[in-house]
């Protein structure tokens, strides 16, 4: 929607260019316009001196929010004097001109503007009013500050007023969790420092529930210092997930946030999030092996954290396939409880090296003279029975690939090869899925044989039948030729008799070749 009173293009071009001297001839003849206004007797509102300035773009800037954007403090200063109430002005967006002038990182201006509002102090207007105005974001002018990394502004804003820290934005970002994603290390201090001892939440509050600490464990150790040093207790504030910092760096590999974290508070290593994963966990199944020795060292018995499922970080490791992890634990003789573990549905790190068909894990593990090789899970399988049935599954979906190519299979014979044993429940309902699943495949064979026979047989008489109609028409011909005791005659007659001999000898040896490949196909 348009504006009600445009701003005129000369005023806008004096204000954009600093032109003090070509600003004062206009508020000159400004003047002069009012005084003839007031000789003519025209309403009040139309003499008021500033009304000049109370023109807006077409965004709803005001002539101090131009000054503000285009850093023209000696303007700014100018209009402040004509018409102060103008800092509390916002534009369509809500932003007024201290949140431009954080934008364009003029210190200059933002003192001008902290000045001009607390000397307002005795009269209505209200200078904390202003500091903390949000634009429609909820964007206070200390996070514009922030995110467009001006570190002097911040620290005038926030000597101005120090619980600016404390106000985030729609989304529920602080302007240090701002900083922290922006990796901008020297605003992220001059926060932290800035910040009162009995900062509310609001002053480290991230999205979905993340404070400044869970941003900092994805950064370098520089802020996560800066975080534990003035907020320790964020070391176990959990996001809505439950997952707390430790568990964002670990899960980031960020093995010296990880060290920083577990000096400050060894004991978050042992709180889970929602799905009950443990860091150690996020570590393992993101194949970030320094980050997994650091919390084992920390924590020796990281072996007894289980997830939801109740698997630990071996489970974790061999299921998303996690090679050098595998390797590492299996070479740990401390860890032997962790190499036989067994889950909720009690399958062991070797079940499930099988099941994820992995030849390197599976290879590491069932090298450890520690690793049980028959231990049963509670469908009463062991790593053998699910091989082979993995195979099985193969076979029956015709999904059978080259020996060399088909990782079942080797697994499956390694296992035999080194005298690993079938489970007592080998099973029935396996076995009772593979006779249903045989009968299916046998019903589809004979059907195709049955039709296979029924085509061969059709063309085998047709041609055996053609041909004697044919040999017979040609001996009619050949009789009214020849008499029968000629000796011509004779010899055609032997021979017809012999072609009709090997013609249904040809017949019923291809109808016996027809049953017989039938019955190798079944």
């Amino acid at each position: 929607m348009m504006p009600n009173r445009i701003l005129e293009p000369e005023l806008y071009e004096v204000i954009r260019d600093g032109d003090i001297g070509r600003l004062e001839e206009y508020v000159k003849r400004q003047e002069l316009i009012v005084g003839m206004n007031i000789t003519n007797g025209l309403p009040a509102e139309s003499c008021r001196s500033p009304r000049y300035l109370s023109g807006v773009t077409y965004a709803g800037d005001t002539v101090l929010h131009i000054a503000a954007r285009f850093r023209q403090r000696k303007v700014a200063e100018r209009i402040c004097r004509e018409s102060v109430s103008l800092l509390w002005r916002g534009n369509i967006k809500s932003e007024t001109p201290l949140h431009y002038a954080a934008q364009a990182g003029n210190l200059e201006v933002v003192t001008l503007f902290i000045r001009e509002a607390t000397d307002q102090e005795a009269g209505n207007l209200n200078p904390s009013e202003l500091l903390r105005k949000r634009n429609r974001d909820g964007e206070t002018a200390l996070y514009q500050a922030v995110h467009h990394e001006h570190k002097h502004v911040v620290e005038e804003l926030m000597s101005a007023d120090s619980n600016l820290a404390s106000i985030p934005d729609e989304q529920n970002t602080s302007p240090l969790y701002l900083a922290m994603m922006l990796s901008s290390l020297p605003i992220v201090t001059s926060l932290v420092e800035s910040l009162p001892q009995n900062a509310s939440r609001g002053a480290y509050a991230g999205p979905d529930g993340r404070s400044a600490l869970h941003a900092a464990a994805l950064r370098s150790e520089g802020f996560v210092e800066q975080s534990v040093s003035k907020l320790p207790e964020l070391t176990k504030a959990r996001d809505n997930s439950g997952r707390i910092p430790l568990h964002y760096a670990a899960s980031a590999g960020n093995l010296p946030a990880v060290r920083l974290l577990l000096e400050k508070d060894r004991t978050s290593a042992y709180i889970a999030d929602s799905s009950g994963s443990f860091p150690v966990h996020d570590a393992a199944k993101l194949g970030h092996l320094e980050v997994l020795m650091e919390l084992i060292m920390k924590c020796p018995d990281s072996d007894e954290l289980l997830d939801g499922q109740g698997k630990n970080f071996l489970h974790l490791a061999v299921e998303e396939k996690r090679v050098s992890v595998v390797q590492w634990i299996c070479k740990n003789v401390m860890l032997e409880k962790a190499m036989n573990a067994q889950d909720d549905e009690g399958n062991t790190p070797l079940h499930l090296a099988v099941k994820a068909k992995d030849k390197a894990t599976f290879s590491y593990l069932t090298l450890n003279k520690k690793v049980h090789l028959n231990w049963v899970n509670k469908d009463g399988l062991t790593p053998l029975d699910i091989a082979c049935a993995l195979v099985e599954d193969e076979f029956l979906h015709s999904q059978v690939l080259p020996i060399w190519q088909n990782e079942n299979y080797v697994i499956c014979r390694a296992l035999e090869q080194i005298g690993c044993s079938h489970g007592i429940n080998r099973t029935n309902n396996r076995n009772n899925e593979m006779d249903q699943g045989m009968e299916q495949e046998e019903e589809v064979r004979i059907e195709k044989m049955a039709q296979s026979i029924a085509i061969g047989s059709v063309l085998v008489a047709s041609a055996t039948f053609a041909a004697a109609f044919t040999v017979a028409e040609a001996s009619k011909t050949l009789d009214e030729l020849y008499d029968d005791d000629d000796d011509d005659g004779l010899f055609l007659n032997q021979a017809l008799r012999a072609f009709f001999t090997l013609d249904i000898g040809a017949f019923v040896y291809s109808m016996i070749v027809d049953l017989i490949n039938g019955q190798m196909s079944s």
